[in-house]
Order: structure tokens, then C-alpha cells, then sequence
């Protein structure tokens, strides 16, 4: 199994705040890697309170 490689983060929604994390593997993330990535969100962006929703897919390779 290869590591977990986070390629980047985007907002997809903002009722709920939805973000997608594109990696190098499909699938749920962790629980724990998904706590984290919601922590630095709340701590950069002050989401203090407010339910976030992380989604993950797997990055298109380029052709």
C-alpha cells in the first residue's frame, strides 16, 4: 500500500461547508486524517460550531 498523498483541498459546498480532498486513493479517509484536515479548517478559517463535511476522490490521472 502507497502513503496517503493529499493533493489538495476545495470547497464544494457551503450549506453544510462541504470540502473534496483529492489523493492518490479512492475512498473514505481516515477518521483520524479527517480530523485533522476539519481542525486546520476550523483553525484557519474560524468554522467555530459548524458542522463540516469532508468528501475524498481519487485524483484524474492526466492523459
Amino acid at each position: 500500500n502507497k502513503p496517503l498523498r493529499l493533493y489538495y483541498l476545495t470547497q464544494a459546498g457551503v450549506a453544510p461547508p462541504t470540502f473534496v480532498a483529492f489523493t492518490n486513493r479512492a475512498g473514505k479517509l481516515h477518521f483520524s486524517v479527517e480530523r485533522y484536515l476539519e481542525n486546520r479548517i476550523r483553525e484557519q478559517f474560524g468554522f467555530a460550531g459548524t458542522p463540516i463535511v469532508i468528501k475524498s476522490r481519487a485524483r484524474q490521472r492526466r492523459a
